[in-house]
């Protein structure tokens, strides 16, 4: 997917994600990582809409940048043969002072749990999803922590 330059987003309607199934938590934070898409924990479907408007939002900011700042990046690298890092800092200087932008945050609800990284690094790193790939992933005990989740924008 990443290399068809498809970006996953995944809604993880919780608990039922956490509980009703194995190990799909770790499968579905391996391919968000894997295609740059984000991870949203949903456990109270009354924070829907401001999952949606937050980063809606936020993706509208980053895109206006983007679109603003590209020529001047591609500059940079062509003409003045310039590294990402030089350009980077540049760029961060610039942005850091003036540019405003809508973040959005969502609370992890998850438990940290070393086997559950284990398991995303196995999905992240498998070419295929096969029985070879599937043996190596272990169980992880209820990953979602007590309370709901607090979505903000």
């Amino acid at each position: 997917m990443a290399e068809l330059g498809i970006t996953l987003h995944v809604l993880a309607c919780e608990p039922t994600l956490s509980t009703d199934f194995s190990t799909p938590l770790d499968f579905y934070k391996s391919i968000v990582q894997k295609t740059g898409g984000r991870f949203f924990p949903l456990s109270d479907v009354n924070s829907l809409l401001d999952l949606f408007t937050g980063s809606i939002l936020e993706t509208a900011d980053i895109d206006t940048l983007v679109v603003k700042h590209t020529n001047e990046v591609c500059t940079q690298a062509e003409e003045q043969n310039a590294t990402t890092d030089d350009i980077s800092k540049s760029l961060y200087g610039r942005l850091s002072s003036s540019a405003q932008i809508n973040t959005f945050t969502v609370e992890d609800i998850y438990t940290p749990s070393e086997q559950g990284d284990k398991n995303v690094q196995i999905w992240f790193n498998a070419e295929q999803i096969d029985d070879d790939t599937k043996s190596q992933v272990n169980k992880v005990s209820l990953p979602i922590s007590v309370g709901p989740a607090r979505h903000d924008i």
